[in-house]
């Protein structure tokens, strides 16, 4: 259903992973386009998702977009998903700044399969 939704917008998936999904936004408003058209990105994961792209107005666009199709609830910025932390900084500037860290998954995962990085698992063959 999603996949559909996406497609009908004018987004395609990456040939590399089907979850992702890229491409202008368009819009069943032909009389008002965006001045300037920016790529979006989308991830997707079962019944969640992110996105990304740098206009303010296309991002109306596509939240307008698909809540037209579909029940979906906008939680802002993202502060994890799928084992990535996100950190924002919004710069005087206007720009944003964002970093991705990995680390949070890594503690979650070492503890969750008992493994300390101060007392490594015996009998393992480090790389």
């Amino acid at each position: 259903m999603i996949t559909r939704i996406l497609q009908s917008m004018g987004l395609e998936a990456s040939p590399c992973d089907p979850c992702l999904y890229y491409g202008i936004i368009a819009s069943d408003d032909a009389s008002s386009p965006p001045a300037v058209c920016h790529k979006i990105h989308v991830g997707l994961y079962v019944d969640n998702f992110v996105f990304f792209l740098t206009s303010p107005e296309e991002e109306e666009l596509f939240r307008q977009e698909l809540a037209a199709n579909i029940k979906v609830d906008f939680m802002g910025d993202v502060d994890y998903f799928l084992g990535s932390a996100f950190t924002w900084k919004r710069l005087p500037d206007g720009h944003i700044s964002v970093h991705l860290c990995q680390s949070t998954f890594t503690e979650f995962t070492s503890q969750r399969f008992g493994v300390d990085h101060m007392n490594p698992v015996p009998n393992m063959t480090p790389y």
